[in-house]
């Protein structure tokens, strides 16, 4: 871990100044506030050396490759299920778990969801952004006013949906006029 030297700290202090017109109460207190600046940087290169190196593996593996098995834990960027090593892969998609890795190649959902978060709702969005009851999602896929695309396991037990903005323009639109006309009233 490197540490702030007395000149990085003179530094950092007059770069405060400037930025926000006001100087620490102690020398201390700027201290530690240089010290966590760098560790956050610290952390921040390591990680795009991890990516990196995982981009430059792509070379060898264009079609993507389970995660290092180096003993840290990721959270797939769909379901947010916690992988590491063999349970992940890594494409330039980013990480995710195996089935949603495979729901992906099947076609189930599209590649791009990876990269476009705002292009889909998971199930507890719908509900927390358009206030509409678990039961009441569920009763709407059923009679086809919402479309889920329905991630399965292996085994085919769903264990996530992803519901496509633009497959559902008029239903979120409809709620959101209801939620705002209740608020309105």
């Amino acid at each position: 871990m490197a540490t702030v030297t007395p000149k990085a700290l003179e530094e950092f202090k007059k770069i405060y100044k400037e930025q926000y017109g006001k100087e620490f109460k102690s020398d201390v207190e700027a201290l530690d506030s240089a010290q966590r600046l760098l560790n956050l940087f610290e952390v921040l290169l390591k990680c795009e050396h991890r990516e990196r190196l995982r981009k430059q593996r792509l070379k060898d593996e264009p079609k993507g490759f389970h995660l290092e098995e180096d003993g840290s834990t990721y959270n797939c960027i769909i379901c947010h299920k916690m992988i590491s090593g063999k349970d992940g892969w890594w494409d330039l998609d980013g990480q995710k778990c195996l089935d949603c890795q495979r729901n992906i190649e099947n076609g189930v959902v599209p590649r791009n969801i990876c990269r476009d978060r705002d292009s889909w709702y998971a199930s507890w969005q719908i509900q927390d952004k358009l206030k509409i009851h678990s039961s009441t999602v569920r009763k709407m896929v059923r009679e086809g006013k919402l479309k889920a695309r329905n991630l399965t396991t292996e085994g085919g037990t769903i264990y996530f949906q992803v519901f496509l903005l633009s497959e559902n323009q008029d239903t979120i639109r409809q709620s959101r006029e209801e939620k705002h006309n209740e608020t309105v009233t």
